[in-house]
């Protein structure tokens, strides 16, 4: 979806996303419904006859979208095959019809709504998990508010799981970048100076861990009313002033897929360190 809104010629490779996300679909639905498919891979086009008796015989009505789904079939040809570029009529239609192909045809076939599927099933980190799974409640209940403040919270959880588990006997971490100078204003003089260094620090770390900044940023901009802090152990949201207009669904949809994209990229080179255990002398 973000990339069919790039403009050309970086908006052409959407198509091939959205393909590729309808052809896996059939590919699952296939294996789920047991289609034999001989000695050869069904082609594109072949889905639909083969899975659509079974899905009768079972009285769950047949798979919709084909028309769409072979439109779709034949500008991917055209530019994969061809080097045709897409036009962009076909890149819009296929940012409507391939979510109402996923929408309509996964309660068909999997008995779940589409909607409710997500990759926060693979985050790890519990208490991480926790946080999106509420913040994508509150969303579901037009919460946006409180949405914001979980997804901020998972972030923050997602950063200090990743970075504890990394400190050495002394306590120390190889992400440590200088001491915390968010609250320090009070005991300098220059408060820019310090906002400066709070945020080269941040900067830091977040690039340090291998985490796209460019996404951050637009996360930290969306978040940007809810500052996490902590306080006797306990996570506590300090509500600020918004920079920015109130988020959108999108927006904040946005940023629970960043915080999924950055536990993937963390657990991408994860290790645990067992410091040696300190011995009084």
């Amino acid at each position: 979806m973000q990339k069919s809104k790039e403009p050309e010629p970086y908006c052409w490779v959407s198509i091939l996303n959205f393909h590729d996300a309808v052809e896996l679909f059939l590919e699952l639905a296939a294996e789920k419904l047991k289609v034999a498919k001989g000695v050869k891979e069904l082609r594109f086009g072949e889905y639909w006859g083969n899975i659509n008796p079974i899905l009768k015989n079972k009285g769950k009505g047949e798979l919709t979208q084909r028309i769409q789904m072979d439109k779709l079939n034949d500008v991917r040809i055209a530019l994969k095959h061809h080097g045709t570029p897409p036009p962009k009529s076909a890149i819009e239609e296929a940012r409507i019809n391939v979510p109402n192909f996923l929408e309509e045809n996964t309660k068909t076939v999997f008995d779940k709504n589409f909607s409710e599927i997500s990759l926060v099933d693979i985050v790890q980190c519990q208490s991480v998990k926790k946080s999106l799974s509420e913040a994508k409640q509150f969303l579901a209940e037009d919460k946006k508010e409180d949405a914001i403040d979980k997804v901020a919270v998972a972030f923050e959880e997602l950063i200090n799981d990743y970075e504890n588990r990394k400190r050495d006997i002394w306590g120390r971490s190889p992400f440590f970048f200088g001491q915390d100078l968010t609250f320090a204003s009070d005991q300098f003089t220059n408060k820019e100076v310090i906002e400066s260094i709070v945020s080269l620090q941040r900067a830091v770390k977040i690039i340090s861990l291998g985490i796209d900044y460019r996404k951050y940023s637009q996360f930290k901009l969306i978040t940007s009313r809810a500052l996490f802090v902590r306080q006797g152990g306990d996570h506590l949201i300090q509500r600020l002033d918004r920079t920015i207009e109130s988020p959108s669904k999108v927006d904040i949809e946005f940023c629970i897929d960043f915080v999924i994209e950055s536990a993937i990229i963390l657990k991408e080179f994860d290790f645990a360190v067992k410091p040696k255990q300190r011995h009084r002398h």
